[in-house]
């Protein structure tokens, strides 16, 4: 990606049509040529090396997890063709020759660590059928008689440095998935509804209040790994970036899909993308999502502006919102607040006038059916909720809605802009930059009236109400288990 590919297409013969066995015969004697040297730089904080790859190098902590005789120095391969014996006399290096250089890695590896634990099992007679007893290396041995030597006496298990490591092996408890409400956990929550909410705050809580607990509750945060692959959410970030830089100059005046460039859009997502940090060297993308997006982005925004309305207006960007909640609750009414950032609002022309349009731009997978507001039976449940019946009504919910974030923006801007919101959608920047709406051509001016001005705002207090007086925090499975670090928490089950 980084080599082979540039130089073929920047050199000379590029444009050149040749077959295609010959294209394939210079791709590969191409590839052999290469040579891709071993860097050992830390990823994420350990290093695990072979011996050889310790070489000139120095480390803070160096842990050998095996110093067992059949590892260091190793047993000798049986080679009928060139025994020791034929191998010195034709001038080859023996196995003595490779001990000795066994032995001098190994040394010179402990000479430039700062500290050094050799681990090795002993004690046991055999690990597998036909395996040999474990006896700690003769390397080991060496440096114990060293000491000893030193100290005038010999070392017994649990003396320094011959330490003796010892674990009491228990099987695993099960964690149960249910949680159940303690002062603490009450505390917690009280302390986050005391302070404005966000959707994505409640998204969260309908997608899995167990994953809620771990995550945001309990602060257990997810594994540090090194990404391998794509990293959604700084993409993600990026294209929501490149929006506003687009979309800024037409920002409070009317604008026609003709006027938009294709080719503006294009080089800003480059020009963003090469600043970011996923590019470059220490980029966070491998190289081959990086060529794949520095590709793709260009052609799913030209596919985005084919998308857009015929005439707009651009209303708002990245435009803070609030609003006020009246939540019941078994100690009476209370007020709570909402907050968050509408990603765009455009004043949009319908058959009974022009009104305001909430985008929220999606680069994952949404799913969504607009036949949920017309689910009078999941409403009536939504209305009467307390905390002491219909426990799977949360559960149920979000199979219905998939998510309350964009209504919840419908909801709160509105309420603070004073205007008249005809629908919301999500713009689905994945695949061709279509609007998905929240309510859409099909759904009549009732149901939408009923939604907008009772149904989304009674959702909103059920989730608020929820969290607050909820008797037990309920696990949710689904697709979003398989990327949730607290999947394993769950699966840990008698």
């Amino acid at each position: 990606m980084q080599r082979v590919i540039p130089a073929l297409r920047d050199c000379e013969l590029a444009d050149t049509p040749f077959p295609r066995e010959v294209l394939h015969t210079i791709l590969r004697e191409t590839l052999r040529e290469e040579r891709v040297p071993f860097e050992a730089t830390p990823l994420a904080g350990l290093q695990v090396l072979g011996m050889l790859e310790t070489r000139l190098l120095r480390f803070r902590r160096v842990i050998v997890l095996d110093a067992t005789e059949d590892r260091l120095p190793g047993a000798p391969g049986h080679d009928p063709l060139l025994p020791d014996s034929l191998r010195a006399m034709a001038g080859l290096p023996d196995s003595r020759r490779r001990e000795r250089v066994a032995a001098h890695n190994f040394h010179r590896l402990l000479a430039g660590a700062e500290e050094a634990v050799l681990c090795y099992q002993t004690g046991v007679d055999r690990s597998g059928l036909l395996d040999e007893k474990k006896i700690r290396s003769r390397f080991v041995e060496e440096l114990l008689w060293r000491e000893e030597r030193a100290r005038g006496g010999l070392l017994s298990p649990g003396q320094p440095p011959l330490h003796a490591a010892a674990c009491t092996v228990r099987p695993f408890r099960s964690a149960p998935r249910t949680i159940e409400r303690t002062p603490a956990i009450d505390a917690a929550l009280g302390r986050l509804l005391d302070a404005p909410v966000s959707p994505s705050t409640l998204d969260a809580w309908l997608t899995c209040p167990v994953r809620f607990f771990h995550e945001r509750l309990a602060g257990l945060a997810p594994p540090d790994e090194v990404n391998e692959g794509d990293d959604p959410l700084a993409v993600g970030d990026l294209l929501h970036k490149v929006l506003l830089d687009f979309h800024l100059p037409h920002k409070g005046r009317e604008v026609r899909r003709a006027e938009l460039s294709a080719d503006h859009l294009a080089r800003l997502f480059l020009q963003r993308l090469a600043a970011s940090d996923l590019s470059g060297q220490s980029g966070r993308l491998p190289p081959d999502a990086l060529l794949m997006l520095e590709v793709a982005g260009p052609e799913r925004l030209a596919r985005y502006l084919s998308r857009q309305p015929e005439r707009f207006t651009v209303l708002e960007l990245e435009e803070p919102v609030e609003a006020a909640i009246e939540v019941p609750g078994s100690a009476g009414r209370r007020v709570r607040r909402l907050h968050g950032r509408v990603d765009r609002v455009d004043l949009r022309g319908f058959e009974d006038g022009e009104s305001a349009v909430i985008l929220d731009y999606k680069t994952g997978k949404v799913e969504w059916k607009p036949s949920a507001w017309s689910d009078d039976a999941l409403w009536e449940r939504i209305e009467v909720w307390t905390p002491d019946r219909d426990p799977d009504l949360l559960a149920d919910v979000a199979a219905a809605l998939h998510g309350v974030q964009l209504p919840a923006y419908m909801h709160m801007y509105g309420q603070q802009s004073g205007r008249d919101v005809h629908d919301a959608a999500w713009v689905i920047l994945r695949d061709a930059g279509q609007e998905l709406p929240l309510f859409g051509e099909g759904t009549d001016d009732e149901t939408r009236d009923t939604a907008i001005t009772a149904r989304i705002p009674a959702l909103l207090a059920f989730l608020l109400r929820h969290m607050a007086e909820a008797p037990l925090l309920l696990p949710r499975d689904g697709k979003h288990c398989d990327w949730c670090s607290c999947t394993k928490l769950c699966k840990m089950r008698g």
